[in-house]
């Protein structure tokens, strides 16, 4: 699952990382998105308005003027979809959808890479259906309790470092050596 893009423009891509060679790499394109049904909701203006909206705020009136865009975005949504789509592009429509795609290659249990908006949509699959959960690995997934924090990943990898430059972290330390405490 990635960033809002077609997910077989994806899975082209994970052809060409070496070590996935003896993973089968199933992707499809998420409702609204690719060569599903599209949604299409802003306007060529009101969308050069969206995408030069700080999606990090660091004040208050950042953040108030991303919740604006997206409420805009969101109402027009609802305004320009042909026979009501946008009310079943959803996360957990997705993620349903995940779970049927699961269902046909005949697994039991999910393998899934999330990646950007792909990790609230794993995050959303592991709500939903605990039980058929198996490998997630999920880049940055979302405070559920934050509707702000769908892109955490720059704050974290900041507190991160900051983290790493207290306990003298060298280059080349893994996750195992930080884990327990060792450097490499």
């Amino acid at each position: 699952g990635g960033p809002g893009i077609p997910g077989r423009m994806l899975a082209r891509l994970a052809s060409e990382i070496d070590g996935l060679e003896q993973w089968d790499v199933v992707a499809w394109d998420t409702r609204g998105v690719g060569a599903s049904t599209a949604l299409t909701c802003l306007n060529a203006a009101e969308e050069e308005t969206y995408l030069t909206t700080d999606f990090s705020p660091d004040t208050p009136a950042e953040r108030d003027a991303l919740l604006a865009q997206e409420r805009l975005l969101g109402q027009a949504c609802r305004d320009r979809s042909a026979d009501g789509l946008a009310a079943s592009v959803s996360t957990r429509d997705s993620a349903r959808d995940l779970d049927l795609l699961r269902a046909a290659v005949g697994e039991s249990k999910l393998t899934y890479a999330g990646l950007s908006a792909g990790a609230s949509l794993g995050a959303a699959y592991a709500t939903l259906f605990p039980a058929r959960v198996g490998r997630l690995v999920l880049d940055a997934p979302p405070d559920p309790e934050d509707a702000m924090s769908e892109a955490p990943l720059e704050a974290e990898l900041d507190r991160f470092a900051a983290w790493c430059a207290s306990q003298r972290c060298l280059p080349g330390t893994t996750f195992d050596s930080v884990k327990t405490g060792l450097t490499a």
